[in-house]
């Protein structure tokens, strides 16, 4: 049986020991990037207010300006495709709620008269980013027509 120097014997523990080294370094490195980049979006949102182009800003608008029970068409076209979720997120699943909010569909209003005559219904007509709007009715946009 051959005897085994010191220096033999070393070499895989190094090996070992630089692996698991290298190994706890690029998790400590991951770990300190998803601290500096991910946990400050967690505990301060940067999207508190307008995330993902939803904004309290129409609810605050229809629910000062409305009395009793309405039904609120925001727009779904063109650059506001996506922001009638502004109202969704207030809306009762069961339409129980005071107000209730649907997108709005051109040329599908005289349908949704007739689907909730208990309610007044509006037209949300906003300005250029969403910061403000106004209510029209909408029995009197379609009596213009």
């Amino acid at each position: 049986m051959q005897r085994t120097t010191g220096s033999d014997r070393s070499t895989p523990e190094v090996a070992v020991t630089s692996g698991r080294a290298l190994t706890a370094g690029i998790l400590a490195a991951f770990f300190l990037y998803s601290l500096a980049y991910y946990w400050p979006a967690y505990l301060a949102p940067r999207y508190r207010d307008d995330y993902e182009s939803v904004s309290r800003r129409p609810h605050a608008i229809c629910s000062g300006s409305i009395s009793g029970r309405a039904l609120v068409l925001l727009p779904a076209t063109g650059d506001d495709h996506f922001r009638y979720g502004s109202g969704l997120i207030y809306t009762d699943p069961f339409l129980g709620s005071r107000i209730v909010y649907a997108r709005n569909l051109l040329g599908e209003e005289q349908c949704i008269l007739d689907k909730f005559p208990t309610r007044a219904i509006y037209s949300f007509i906003l300005t250029t980013g969403w910061e403000s709007g106004r209510l029209v009715k909408l029995r009197d946009r379609i009596s213009r027509q």
